[in-house]
C-alpha cells in the first residue's frame, strides 16, 4: 500500500500564509516563477502582478507585463509530459 504524506507536512504552515496572500515573499513574481515550475507546479497565478500596473485607462502596461511572463515561461523549456505527478 502506497503511503501518502499529509497536506501539514508537505505545505506546512507557511502556505496558509501565501493561500491568503499575507505573504509577500512567496507571491508569484518574474523573479521567482522559476523557482514555482522547478518544484513541480504546472500552472501559476499572476493576476495581482499583472493588474498591478493598470492605470485605469490604458492596458499597454498589463500587455507588457504578461508579455514577459509568456517569454519566461517559454525560456523554462517546460516538458509537463515527462513529469511525475503520482509522487
Amino acid at each position: 500500500m502506497k503511503k501518502y504524506k499529509t497536506l501539514s507536512k508537505i505545505f506546512q504552515y507557511g502556505l496558509v500564509a501565501v493561500i491568503r496572500g499575507d505573504s509577500k515573499e512567496e507571491a508569484i513574481n518574474l523573479e521567482n516563477l522559476d523557482k514555482w515550475f522547478e518544484n513541480g507546479v504546472i500552472a501559476v497565478g499572476v493576476g495581482s502582478n499583472l493588474t498591478s500596473t493598470f492605470n485605469g485607462n490604458d492596458y499597454s502596461s498589463v500587455s507588457v507585463v504578461a508579455k514577459q511572463y509568456v517569454e519566461r515561461i517559454n525560456s523554462m523549456n517546460i516538458n509537463f509530459r515527462r513529469r511525475n505527478y503520482a509522487n
